[in-house]
């Protein structure tokens, strides 16, 4: 039994299933356990959300439509067709002089070990907020202990607030410092590395600075003190660069005569992310981010700006679409050659073998807790058809798993772990075919003119539960759901490799851009010759 429907009819919620065996169903608080029998009518339930059995509202919760059977409750899984159209079924009901709100949303439960998508009803009771932009410790949390730790939280961004000010007030700029920082990525690598090359190279009259920690993978104690150390370095600065979220700029402002740009360490890929997702669990807040903070945003091309736009909740004429500074050069024959010893140098066993590079993106709802099911890799199979056509595998994963993937001696000899080689960029010179999902590696693996296969057994959950800039289904390459697919489309050579040529040709009609040098015009030597970019 599945939903195949769900609609509102005023404030009666219709909800269709596909069979009609069940002669009722359970609605059930997953929070309290508290529940309610519905009948079913040909095929269908109608339910009035204000007057559930019992004469009352349905309670604010997350509510589970259950089907009765001779072994008890059993969920009711919603088919794909449906699920996609879940965001567009939240309802918002607004009463008492607008002061108060009640939510309906219908949204979808993350099931790890059930490939079945399931919906729930999440009910919330609401009053109006005249001051949107504070933090409010007492909606924030629910428990004591989150309350106080909400408290203690609010009071240390007040103090790192103070703590900047001061440090500003007692420190002198010279217009000649640079700071390059990520609080995700250690140590510097990829945009912020070329940027920081190109400075060198071009003998500038700056002094760069560097501070790289992981602020969710430590304690926040130690995270607050790296902030209080930091607020005094960013005082010094005139120039700063970042090339991820970095949670100091959501509290603090900085002075006005520091410019902070934003080098995204990612080129272009499938997943949503900052305000692309607000709404969703995990969104950033309406004022409170770090996104809206950057005086710059450095995107691949023009054609990029509204998805990043959408991204950072910013006004076009703050990006600039120079490409992407980590390709400069990126084909250039010495470089090329110079990366290869030191892959092979690392991994001798790779060398004058075919590659396979396995690298997905994370499951997971953030870095927190980021993930990867290395059960949905066939270990054995990719073994033996490594052994057939001579080929190596090789996984590197995303910089967010913690987790390694295990290797039995047995594969050893054809499958390997580079995840520890830093610039996944430089592996895809010895790489053959990219087996990929939603990353945004593809953007500059595509500059390789090489095969991509989207590996994504997930396809349909991932793409509805975290949200997609665009669907798999124009991937540009072969998209298998199985990894047996993967396997058969290796060994038939079945790479639909006319759509990777095209991506590359749509993103990269100018390869040699000079991205470093523009960026360094216009944003620290104020180049205006530059400035036709932004039109």
């Amino acid at each position: 039994m599945k939903i195949t429907n769900i609609k509102w009819d005023r404030i009666y919620l219709e909800i269709f299933f596909d069979s009609d065996k069940a002669k009722k169903v359970c609605f059930i608080n997953l929070d309290t356990k508290d529940k309610f029998y519905v009948p079913v009518t040909e095929k269908k339930i109608k339910l009035n959300i204000t007057n559930i059995p019992g004469g009352r509202m349905l309670p604010e919760g997350n509510w589970q439509v259950m089907q009765c059977t001779k072994r008890g409750l059993r969920p009711i899984a919603i088919t794909v067709k449906q699920a996609y159209q879940c965001e567009n079924l939240d309802k918002v009901f607004l009463y008492y002089k607008n002061a108060y709100a009640y939510i309906v949303k219908i949204d979808l439960m993350d099931c790890e070990k059930d490939e079945n998508l399931y919906c729930v009803i999440r009910t919330f009771y609401m009053q109006k907020n005249r001051k949107p932009e504070k933090r409010k410790a007492s909606v924030e949390a629910s428990s004591m202990k989150g309350k106080i730790k909400r408290l203690f939280i609010n009071w240390a961004e007040s103090f790192l607030r103070v703590l900047y000010k001061f440090a500003v007030m007692i420190t002198k700029k010279d217009g000649k410092h640079i700071l390059f920082m990520s609080e995700t990525r250690t140590p510097i690598s990829g945009n912020l590395k070329a940027l920081d090359q190109r400075i060198k190279n071009r003998k500038l009259p700056y002094q760069t600075s560097y501070y790289f920690f992981k602020s969710l993978q430590q304690s926040e104690i130690k995270t607050l003190l790296c902030w209080m150390k930091l607020v005094f370095i960013l005082a010094k600065q005139d120039y700063v660069f970042v090339d991820d979220y970095a949670s100091i700029f959501r509290i603090i402002d900085l002075d006005k005569r520091t410019k902070l740009t934003q080098v995204w360490h990612a080129g272009v890929g499938f997943k949503s992310v900052g305000y692309a997702r607000f709404g969703r669990e995990g969104s950033p807040h309406p004022t409170v981010s770090c996104h809206r903070k950057y005086d710059y945003v450095v995107v691949g091309g023009e054609a990029l700006i509204p998805v990043y736009q959408e991204v950072f909740g910013l006004d076009r004429n703050r990006f600039l679409p120079v490409g992407l500074p980590r390709l400069d050069g990126y084909l250039n024959k010495e470089k090329v050659n110079k990366s290869k010893k030191e892959i092979y140098l690392q991994y001798p066993q790779l060398k004058s073998r075919k590659v396979i590079l396995f690298a997905p993106t994370y499951r997971g709802k953030g870095q927190a807790e980021a993930y990867y099911p290395y059960e949905k890799i066939d270990l054995q199979a990719i073994y033996r058809l490594c052994e057939e056509k001579d080929y190596m595998f090789a996984v590197k994963m995303h910089p967010f798993i913690k987790k390694r993937i295990e290797i039995p001696s047995e594969y050893a000899s054809r499958i390997i772990d580079v995840t520890e080689y830093q610039d996944i960029n430089e592996l895809f010179y010895i790489t053959n075919i990219l087996i990929t999902d939603f990353s945004s590696n593809i953007y500059e693996y595509s500059l390789q003119r090489k095969p991509i296969i989207f590996y994504a057994f997930d396809k349909d959950v991932y793409q509805i539960q975290h949200g997609v800039h665009r669907t798999l289904d124009i991937a540009p390459g072969k998209v298998c759901i199985r990894f047996e697919d993967v396997i058969q489309s290796i060994r038939d050579e079945d790479f639909e490799l006319e759509k990777t040529l095209k991506f590359a040709k749509d993103n990269f009609s100018k390869e040699k851009t000079k991205s470093c040098d523009k960026i360094i015009d216009h944003v620290i030597l104020s180049n205006k010759k530059d400035n036709i970019l932004l039109k």
